[in-house]
């Protein structure tokens, strides 16, 4: 059996158990309240069929609680499929309406009255079906109410647990950023101190190169020690994302139309049962003593602001449901005495006070419906919860997108930022090989390099900068390659003029060539050439670098794909978080010999992306 199997089977238990768990402790409360009421009529010897009648009601809904609960989260009431989601519960829960009243018929017949023939069952389930399914109906939404609460609390938890693992990526990668930030002044001050040193003292010159690197070692080597740094932290450095959804402000006259509204549509939707009931019957209703029974919801309407201010400040949720449920224990039996002492008070004055409203009391406790208690209030308890948990998934959502834009922002800089030691490394031992061949061409690098470094360390913010911008930083470093190799390095450029101001990522052109550079002009004795083309086609700004070297083997193009590395796969990196799949980044071995890297990013009006 596959582990996603065994894991569905899992969590259905678990709903199983959980259901069962909540259904056996309300037994126990019913059971307490069916004792009382029959005790005051003298049948407290029908107790026992009174309390398995209630067990079995309860139970059955228990059983149906996961397949609610399925049902739930596979058909939500979103406005995309709203139409569709209604239809469906109205068809699962008319049907689960009708296996409910026909098990419960059957095993109570089976326990409690074995004799009865099919005909007296048959009238029995007629008879039921008229005066119940409306009702069970009615507790079919209830539950589905506790149902996308549950749902909507596990989104929402999800949602949640996604943006914390976000927030911990943004940490990592603004961490390794950090790890590879050079410090401008000192390195400018080091290259100072370089050049004085080759005019008076080429053994401390290279001295310094040599702590130089060092230093840069020493730097990707040691994670950086963050004492106190958290995700919060990171984020309040950035665009500010709360951490919680702010608190909801309701019009209180918009709540009490919309509860008003919610109870006199559940008590026209009773009336409309009572009234097929008695067509069907043949009967009349009494509607003094109707209308009188169903001012009841309008109770409950009075009750629900209460209820609702509860369920927010107490809410039943996983981290909390312990401590919170004996709470909610304590408001429900409340509830129940408030709307019981109501009630009485409604009855007692329709009846212009003919008996003794105190005397009258007890009574109406003990026949009181704790039953449709419980659910108005669990249902009660359940709306609520699900607005809320709707809107804290809402909110995470919202918050993962910006979280979404933070972490690619922060993946960027520091793949960019991993550019900056990988180059001053090539350039330290280029220098270094320099110094004792030819000091005057080694000094020419250090200026170079230090026009360089200012330069980038000027634009470090950016992610992206015009391309005639990108075309002056690769021309600073060609200087510093140009000092070293002098006439064995050629480059020509094509570059049309429409492409100077589209942006483009920030030092993208400089590890190409670097890669150029090192691989297929270094290893030369003889001259080699780069050429460097750039146009714009059909939306897509096309570059191409290309080298006249040995090519490319399938190993290491296979590293780059795999994003292993810098340089190369260092920019293929970028250009993904940048554009997705929107760019094409190629290495194809020219026919003739050497590589070409071809790319190609979307340009809209001018603007990348």
């Amino acid at each position: 059996m596959s582990n996603n199997r065994l894991m569905h089977l899992s969590l259905w238990r678990s709903h199983w158990f959980s259901a069962f768990g909540v259904a056996t402790f309300i037994l126990l409360l019913l059971g307490g309240h069916s004792y009382i009421v029959l005790s005051y009529t003298d049948e407290t010897s029908k107790w026992v069929e009174q309390f398995f009648r209630t067990v079995i009601w309860w139970y059955l809904w228990a059983a149906f609680f996961p397949v609610i609960l399925h049902l739930a989260g596979h058909f939500r009431f979103a406005p995309a499929a709203r139409l569709k989601s209604v239809l469906v519960h109205t068809l699962a829960g008319a049907a689960i309406a009708v296996l409910h009243t026909t098990i419960q018929i059957f095993l109570i017949d089976w326990l409690f009255y074995p004799d009865r023939d099919w005909n007296t069952i048959r009238k029995i389930l007629q008879d039921n079906f008229l005066t119940t399914l409306l009702w069970r109906f009615f507790v079919y939404q209830s539950i589905l109410a506790i149902c996308i609460a549950v749902d909507s609390y596990r989104r929402a938890r999800e949602m949640e647990i996604q943006a914390s693992q976000m927030e911990a990526d943004i940490l990592q990668a603004q961490v390794e950023s950090l790890k590879m930030r050079l410090d401008p002044d000192f390195l400018f001050d080091s290259l100072k101190q370089l050049s004085n040193f080759m005019k008076r003292d080429l053994d401390e010159a290279e001295s310094t190169v040599a702590r130089l690197g060092e230093y840069l070692r020493m730097r990707l080597d040691h994670s950086l020690k963050m004492d106190g740094y958290t995700p919060e932290e990171t984020l309040a450095a950035n665009d500010e994302v709360p951490l919680e959804p702010g608190p909801v402000v309701s019009n209180p006259v918009r709540k009490w139309l919309v509860i008003t509204g919610v109870f006199t549509a559940i008590a026209i939707y009773f009336t409309l049962q009572k009234i097929m009931i008695n067509s069907i019957r043949g009967t009349t209703i009494d509607w003094p003593q109707h209308l009188l029974d169903y001012s009841g919801w309008y109770v409950w309407a009075l009750i629900t602001p209460f209820v609702l201010y509860v369920s927010a400040k107490y809410p039943v949720q996983k981290q909390a449901w312990l401590k919170h449920a004996p709470i909610h224990l304590v408001v429900l039996t409340v509830s129940w005495f408030f709307a019981t002492i109501a009630m009485e008070a409604v009855h007692w004055a329709a009846n212009l006070g003919q008996y003794s409203y105190w005397e009258r009391l007890p009574l109406g406790f003990a026949r009181s419906p704790f039953s449709l208690d419980i659910i108005c209030y669990a249902t009660i308890v359940a709306v609520e919860s699900a607005m809320r948990f709707h809107r804290r998934f809402e909110f995470g959502r919202i918050r993962k997108i910006k979280l979404t834009g933070q972490l690619a922002g922060a993946r960027l800089h520091a793949l960019k930022m991993q550019l900056h030691p990988h180059f001053l490394f090539n350039a330290l031992n280029s220098l270094s090989e320099l110094m004792r061949e030819d000091p005057v061409a080694a000094e020419k690098m250090i200026q170079n390099l230090e026009m360089f470094l200012r330069l980038t360390v000027n634009h470090d913010h950016l992610q992206e900068v015009p391309f005639e911008k990108e075309l002056e930083f690769l021309e600073c470093y060609l200087a510093i390659e140009n000092v070293r190799f002098q006439d064995r390095l050629n480059v020509k450029m094509e570059i049309e003029p429409e492409t100077m101001k589209v942006p483009v990522p920030n030092l993208m052109l400089q590890p190409i060539v670097e890669n150029a550079i090192r691989h297929g002009i270094a290893p030369r004795s003889s001259r080699g050439q780069i050429e460097i083309q750039a146009k714009r086609d059909n939306g897509m700004l096309q570059l191409s670098v290309r080298d006249n070297g040995p090519g490319i083997s399938q190993s290491k193009k296979k590293a780059i794909s795999a994003r292993s590395g810098l340089g190369l796969s260092n920019t293929r990196e970028r250009l993904i978080q940048l554009y997705g799949d929107n760019h094409r980044f190629e290495l194809v071995n020219a026919p003739e010999g050497g590589l070409i890297v071809t790319l190609e990013i979307p340009v809209v009006h001018g603007k990348t992306r």
